[in-house]
């Protein structure tokens, strides 16, 4: 079921954290790299995921420690904490708020991110 496409080198995951100047979890490095991307990874495009947290460290100060996984516009975004490798999905209003330290209640939280790639799993089930 997690057989995808597009399996990263250990290199391009080199180059996110250098340009994220944060380490990605090793389990999110594991399923990329040796399965790829498929419907239940949690993540749609790591290399985009970079690049919008990225721009949102400029354009609104987005803590060091977070990397917005997933934009899903009306559908919440999605946030890991690479510090503590939590993971957030909340709506996007959150974003903003995340900035000033502060998210609302209505958000689901996870341990990290294989408890992310399981909610997707049971979510596409």
């Amino acid at each position: 079921m997690f057989q995808g496409v597009h399996p990263h080198l250990t290199s391009d995951f080199n180059q996110f954290e250098q340009e994220l100047k944060q380490s990605l979890p090793i389990s999110l490095r594991w399923l990329l790299g040796t399965q790829g991307y498929s419907d239940f990874c949690g993540v749609d495009n790591l290399e985009e995921a970079v690049k919008r947290t990225l721009a949102c460290r400029t354009s609104m100060s987005l803590p060091l420690n977070w990397l917005l996984l997933n934009d899903w516009g009306d559908g919440g975004i999605v946030l890991l904490d690479l510090a503590t490798e939590c993971l957030c999905w909340c709506a996007a209003h959150n974003l903003h708020r995340l900035a000033d330290g502060e998210i609302d209640s209505d958000a689901d939280w996870f341990d990290g991110y294989p408890e992310w790639v399981v909610r997707r799993l049971a979510d596409a089930e």
